[in-house]
């Protein structure tokens, strides 16, 4: 039987409407359903079963998604959410990048610490810096291999070893 996990695909529903109790998600955000896909695939092959997969398609669905959660735990629900264990960012988007969405993670106390890992085809140094310096704390290139995914869980997370 083959090991499944929950990948949501471009939701960005009241959390409890899909799930109940959510151990952390990861998100993977980039307007290329493509390249989610393909990212999710290699998350997939790497992490534990039940680590639910969060697939957005920009940056406004990652801060809207954001807002939500934060809403969930402030109303005290009976459905305990949790902030994502770690944003996967694309950094080229349209309407809105990958720089502002990070900026605007970074400027909020309650998703500040959650580590995000930027994925970029550019090889301009300058966006690079000006990623690194908006808070970054990771790098995936595009294309990717299923290695260039794992050292950026280990560079860019909270896991400890033996969770992935």
């Amino acid at each position: 039987m083959p090991v499944t996990h929950n990948v949501y695909e471009n939701t960005v529903y009241s959390p409890n409407q899909f799930f109940s109790h959510v151990r952390q998600p990861i998100v993977v955000v980039d307007d290329s359903q493509d390249d989610r896909q393909l990212l999710a695939n290699a998350l997939m092959s790497i992490l534990p079963t039940d680590k639910p997969i969060i697939s957005l398609s920009g940056g406004k669905e990652l801060l809207d998604y954001l807002l939500t959660v934060e809403m969930e735990n402030i109303e005290a629900t009976e459905f305990e959410v949790e902030i994502p264990d770690m944003i996967f960012l694309d950094l080229l988007m349209p309407s809105m990048d990958g720089i502002k969405t990070l900026e605007a993670i970074r400027g909020q106390s309650i998703w500040a610490d959650v580590p995000v890992t930027l994925i970029t085809g550019s090889r301009d140094d300058t966006a690079i810096k000006q990623a690194e310096g908006a808070g970054a704390n990771a790098f995936l290139p595009k294309p990717f291999t299923k290695m260039d995914v794992t050292k950026a869980l280990n560079k860019g997370n909270n896991f400890s070893s033996t969770s992935i």
